[in-house]
């Protein structure tokens, strides 16, 4: 979904500043991310029928995330301003696997709770630039990487 905000004016300095504020939020009870080679799949964006792609290493991340993204930006000069990222995730795993079919999947990290929170003030002149990023774990991580996954980075 997505918000906007009523836009306001700020006519300090004799600078027209007009700010819009977007808002998106998304949820998913069951979500999957793959990572493929981009190497294996052919010009159409599908993966070729060869042997050799049916063995491509793939990184899979799924579980139940929630999102939300605002962003504050000057339409006068199109300028973000602000960004604020918030996600909430639950039974989120990683793990690596072959192929169209996820084949032979091999853990990365263990079923976890975490949240990641993201704030960016981009300040002027007279303010200085903050970036502030917090990850807040809510369940053990245990990670494992293998020098494969590692060459995959």
């Amino acid at each position: 979904s997505e918000v906007v905000e009523t836009r306001y004016e700020d006519n300090t300095e004799k600078e027209m500043i007009l700010l819009k504020k977007t808002k998106y939020h998304v949820e998913s009870s069951n979500m999957r991310l793959v990572l493929v080679d981009i190497g294996s799949v052919d010009a159409s964006g599908s993966f070729s029928s060869s042997k050799s792609a049916s063995l491509t290493e793939t990184i899979v991340m799924q579980g139940k995330m929630k999102a939300t993204f605002e962003k504050v930006e000057n339409e006068v000069n199109d300028e973000t301003l602000q960004k604020d990222y918030k996600i909430d995730a639950e039974r989120v795993e990683i793990y690596t696997a072959q192929g169209v079919d996820l084949l032979h999947p091999v853990q990365i990290l263990e079923p976890a709770k975490f949240a990641l929170f993201y704030y960016q003030d981009i300040g002027n002149h007279v303010s200085p630039h903050l970036t502030d990023i917090k990850l807040v774990t809510l369940s053990p991580i245990e990670v494992t990487f293998s020098m494969q996954n590692a060459a995959l980075a």
